[in-house]
């Protein structure tokens, strides 16, 4: 039987695979249990995480484990990317920058994730430590920026600004 965060993940890998137009590769960061992480072009790490709930809002559990293991990942990667699945009504990319920016301290525990969406209108996106400054989108497009350009890059450690219109200056 195909357990319900396989299906969530799968939506999150289609929308990256489709969206990317370039080849890209994968590779699965944690070696046990079950895989919410991936590493991206060598370059991008990616955690996945899903909210089955039909409609807003939807929230969003880091417990200390995790937390851990997103350090790790980060220290994989040059830029860490989440992926929050919010059931069928899209896919929200939060840096790992602006999680922190809502979350506080990470050292703290357990961090809670909320999103919410009017209709026809971008996500508003809260946590312990307040609300990000600007509504998202849904989709991947940042998270490709960084894979591509990161990719690209030469081994040069680069960082991505959360407008995604640009990584360390290059144009993208």
């Amino acid at each position: 039987m195909i357990a319900d965060f396989e299906k969530f993940h799968g939506v999150a890998l289609r929308e990256l695979i489709v969206s990317s137009g370039k080849p890209l590769r994968f590779e699965r960061a944690a070696q046990a249990g079950r895989i919410h992480s991936y590493v991206l072009n060598g370059v991008v790490g990616i955690h996945i995480k899903h909210s089955a709930k039909r409609i807003p809002p939807w929230q969003f559990t880091f417990t200390r484990d995790q937390v851990s293991e997103l350090a790790r990942l980060r220290a994989q990667g040059k830029s860490l990317w989440f992926l929050l699945v919010c059931g069928s009504d899209g896919i929200v990319a939060l840096a790992d920058i602006e999680l922190a920016e809502i979350t506080g301290d990470i050292d703290k525990g357990t961090l809670f994730v909320r999103i919410d969406r009017d209709r026809r209108s971008r996500y508003r996106i809260f946590g312990s430590a307040g609300q990000l400054t600007a509504a998202k989108p849904s989709g991947v497009s940042c998270v490709l920026r960084d894979a591509l350009v990161l990719s690209s890059s030469a081994g040069t450690t680069l960082t991505a600004d959360i407008q995604c219109s640009s990584v360390s200056g290059v144009t993208v």
